[in-house]
């Protein structure tokens, strides 16, 4: 795969940029391909950043929540960039390695606990319709506090904009970063 837009340098992208938490989280000396790509574009990535990151760092969600509803949309959009990116937090928020082989699967092939069926649920109707069935919506409802469901249906929503852009920027992986499981049966 090669980037439709080139990979930013450091030394290319904006000083302001390079500031933000997002551009600082890389252990390497560039930021990650996704912000190197995003980087030309500052005035939109940066408003878009802000959004990003409070939902992933001041979400009333748990993490492993979180991380669930992150990488099934990640599976239902085929993006292995994102996949990639959001394992080693769904490992460190207690997803194990039976649930993430099941995240490429059925739902009902693995016995996940009920909210947490009702969140995968909830992304792959998000994916598949745009909407929420009324049964989904009860057993979140029964589960979740409502500034609690606004986050679920916009994290899905989230990570729908950043998979279309990382697979449609034709966005590499970052070095070290896990591809999807070569047997997802």
């Amino acid at each position: 795969m090669t980037n439709r837009l080139p990979l930013l340098g450091r030394e290319q992208i904006e000083p302001s940029l390079l500031e933000l938490p997002a551009y600082q989280r890389s252990k390497g000396p560039e930021p990650f391909n996704i912000y190197r790509t995003l980087a030309h574009h500052p005035a939109m990535v940066r408003q878009w950043l802000e959004f990003a990151d409070a939902l992933r760092f001041e979400a009333k969600l748990s993490g492993r929540d979180r991380e669930l509803l992150i990488l099934r949309t990640g599976v239902n959009c085929h993006c292995e960039y994102e996949w990639g990116q959001h394992v080693p937090y769904a490992r460190a928020s207690g997803v194990s390695e039976e649930e993430l082989l099941a995240l490429h699967r059925p739902i009902e092939s693995h016995p996940w606990a009920a909210n947490e069926r009702a969140l995968l649920l909830a992304a792959d109707e998000l994916h598949a319709t745009s909407d929420l069935s009324e049964e989904t919506w009860r057993q979140l409802s029964k589960r979740y506090a409502n500034d609690e469901l606004i986050e679920v249906i916009m994290l899905v929503g989230q990570y729908h904009l950043v998979s279309f852009a990382l697979n449609s920027f034709r966005v590499e992986r970052d070095a070290g970063l896990e591809p999807f499981p070569s047997s997802s049966e």
